[in-house]
């Protein structure tokens, strides 16, 4: 009886299901690091600081405007990540007056007032009123608006005939 060949054998084919085991789960962890990195490059889960104006209005939250001047802009991007702000500085190429417009949510105002204050600008008051749907009027049968008036009516338009020949 000849053991040590079939102990070879054994070894080997071991040896060989081991590796081909390390190199299933390896490529499997390579597909899941690949599909977290895409995941992470897609979402710009951006919270802070300079912001995309098309990123922020993806958010649907409400926005506001304010004007700073540009030399003030620096200490404003600290002062903004500090807080925790996102924002987008749109600077007004036409009118050189100095000014820049800073878009931010409204939810900040608080924050962004305390900044302002700590620039020296004054701090404004701003109302955030609900968005009211708009109403439309109900008109009756005996009531028609204008443009109505100007229309024919049903039995009007069905005495008519498109193609003229009867």
């Amino acid at each position: 009886m000849n053991t040590s060949g079939e102990v070879a054998d054994l070894m080997a084919k071991e040896a060989i299901q081991m590796t081909e085991s390390a190199v299933k789960l390896t490529a499997l962890g390579v597909k899941n690091l690949a599909a977290i990195v895409m995941a992470l490059a897609k979402d710009d889960g951006k919270t802070e600081g300079v912001a995309k104006l098309k990123q922020m209005l993806k958010t649907g939250k409400q926005l506001c405007i304010m004007q700073i001047k540009e030399t003030d802009l620096k200490k404003f991007n600290a002062e903004a990540k500090n807080y925790g702000i996102m924002y987008r500085p749109v600077a007004d190429k036409t009118n050189d007056n100095g000014l820049c417009d800073v878009i931010a949510f409204q939810d900040d105002i608080p924050r962004l007032n305390y900044i302002m204050e700590k620039l020296g600008y004054s701090a404004t008051e701003h109302e955030i009123e609900p968005e009211v749907p708009e109403q439309t009027e109900v008109t009756s049968d005996n009531t028609k608006d204008e443009n109505s008036k100007n229309r024919p009516s049903r039995a009007e338009r069905t005495n008519e005939n498109p193609h003229g020949s009867k």
